[in-house]
């Protein structure tokens, strides 16, 4: 026979050695059994059910405990146990600093979710000031033209002008639908008879 050292837990040994003496077999007996019964325990790799963390993208209950867990939350999940809050997770681990770890992430990440969707918002904010300051001074260009083209009305230099403000203008013109979510027709000529 092979002679293998290990350590166990301090409760684990306690508990080796209270059932040896109530069984009224060895400590070493008593392993073995239990590892020979493990081995031969009918329960495979492939039966027990591995969870695996998911974002939700339905409303769905917790297994476990029923609580509703909403669109976007965090969660666990396998085919065979269904979904599980995060809240069950945490409470079913033995280690508490696991426990407080996974609590620590789940708050993490409402966080980054908070500020990922201010970031966004920002950004679209930003993006419209830009495309309105881009319109006003296409406007202010504009209207000192026309102040140059009432003192000189006869200027070939200031149509040319014009005729280039006017193209920024189009240019412009699709990305100001996009971001204010309107559509700008051309009116329609009216045929006078």
């Amino acid at each position: 026979m092979k002679e293998k050292k290990i350590r166990i837990p301090d409760e684990l040994a306690q508990l080796i050695e209270q059932t040896a003496r109530e069984q009224k077999i060895s400590e070493n007996k008593l392993i073995t059994q239990a590892i020979q019964q493990y081995f031969k325990s009918p329960v495979k790799k492939e039966d027990i059910p591995t969870l695996r963390q998911i974002i939700c993208k339905y409303r769905s209950k917790c297994s476990k405990c029923g609580r509703t867990i909403s669109i976007g939350e965090m969660a666990m999940w396998s085919k065979d146990v269904g979904t599980i809050c995060l809240d069950c997770v945490v409470s079913a681990q033995s280690d508490k600093a696991i426990a407080m770890k996974y609590v620590k992430i789940r708050e993490l990440q409402k966080t980054l979710k908070t500020l990922k969707k201010t970031c966004d918002e920002y950004a679209d904010k930003l993006i419209r000031m830009k495309q309105e300051i881009d319109v006003y001074i296409l406007l202010q260009q504009f209207k000192n033209l026309y102040k140059k083209m009432e003192a000189f009305p006869y200027q070939r230099e200031l149509l040319t002008e014009f005729k280039t403000l006017l193209e920024q203008a189009q240019q412009l013109l699709p990305e100001l639908e996009a971001v204010f979510h309107i559509q700008v027709k051309p009116k329609k000529k009216v045929m006078y008879r």
